[in-house]
């Protein structure tokens, strides 16, 4: 107790809020205790400083342990947002306390009713979409949260495309059509929006965990050819059995990347991309796409593997052979047969 008592010194804000949590959960059976706790916690809101979210979280989980959260509805901000809404951010920037978010989730037929939808209150200023998203992390342990956090996404675009409400339904709906309309159209969506490449990778590793060799999907990632973009070429090559198709995105891939600001290499079905291939060039984020899915899928697929050597070892592309040997080599150790080519070309070099 004595411990859990100083949960206001702690600087890291899951620590803070877990502390908060137990100790307040200790202090329930004690009528006095639990009372001076209470006006401690009603003090504390709003707060201020550095670590002002991290406080406020902490404060929040006592009360809402000891079910006085309503204590915060009403109250006003005294600096900055002069008379606005307290507000308690689940979030600390971009870190996300999971303790508090799980304390939300556990305890959400509670908060829900305090709230009475004031649920700004638990958001920094950002919109409840955000809000959801984050909520969505948490929301599978919780069926009651998670039945709201579906039903906020049925009309808000924004959270049905993030990474964490894709998760959420595929962990409720494992390989559903409804998961697979989601994923696709996350893969689609190549719209100016914050966490695309988020959104993306989730909607590429869900395809490929619960769906990978269904034709089907495969067919249906094929179909987004009008709107190709390096996204779609990492989802079907993790997913895709025809990798003929993956290998000819990933070797365009390739060819650009060794070209500065080049259009000269672009089969047909490319041109309207021309200007991300140029972009990948500069950009991670759009290479990751790519890279990343394919290392994934060479670490169990020896099908797969069997290809990338085949266009290796048949490839008079520079280009080609310094990335694709790299990529077989992050994907696993070397084999007699890549060993043997390497040292080839190793001496083809020295002898030119």
């Amino acid at each position: 107790m004595d411990v859990l008592k100083g949960w206001d010194t702690e600087r890291n804000a899951e620590v803070k809020a877990q502390a908060s949590l137990q100790y307040h959960s200790l202090l329930k059976a004690d009528e006095v205790e639990r009372t001076d706790a209470v006006k401690v916690l009603d003090s504390m809101l709003p707060c201020y400083g550095p670590d002002h979210e991290e406080r406020r979280q902490a404060a929040a989980a006592g009360l809402i342990v000891l079910k006085h959260l309503d204590l915060v509805v009403g109250k006003v901000e005294s600096i900055g947002h002069v008379g606005r809404q307290v507000n308690i951010p689940v979030t600390d920037g971009l870190k996300k306390n999971r303790v508090f978010l799980n304390l939300l989730g556990t305890h959400w037929g509670y908060v829900k009713q305090v709230l009475a939808g004031k649920f700004e209150i638990l958001t920094q200023n950002v919109g409840p979409s955000e809000l959801w998203q984050n909520l969505a992390i948490v929301a599978a342990e919780h069926p009651s949260l998670a039945t709201d956090v579906l039903e906020a996404g049925e009309t808000d675009l924004g959270l049905r495309g993030s990474a964490n409400f894709l998760t959420l339904v595929g962990r409720l709906e494992p390989r559903s059509e409804r998961l697979a309309q989601l994923c696709l159209a996350a893969i689609a969506d190549n719209g100016p929006r914050d966490d695309l490449f988020d959104s993306n990778e989730a909607a590429a590793v869900l395809l490929a965990d619960q769906f990978r060799g269904d034709p089907r999907i495969e067919e249906r990632l094929v179909g987004l050819g009008s709107r190709w973009h390096f996204p779609l070429v990492g989802a079907i090559t993790n997913c895709s059995k025809s990798w003929n198709l993956a290998l000819q995105g990933l070797e365009l891939w390739m060819l650009a990347n060794s070209m500065q600001n080049t259009r000269v290499f672009q089969p047909q079905c490319y041109q309207q991309r021309s200007k991300q291939i140029c972009f990948a060039q500069r950009n991670p984020f759009f290479v990751n796409n790519v890279i990343r899915p394919l290392v994934a899928r060479l670490r169990d697929d020896p099908e797969a593997v069997g290809h990338v050597c085949n266009t290796l070892f048949t490839s008079a592309n520079p280009t080609i052979k310094a990335s694709f040997s790299k990529i077989l080599a992050f994907s696993g150790s070397f084999t007699v047969e890549r060993d043997k080519w390497s040292q080839e070309e190793i001496g083809r070099q020295i002898s030119l």
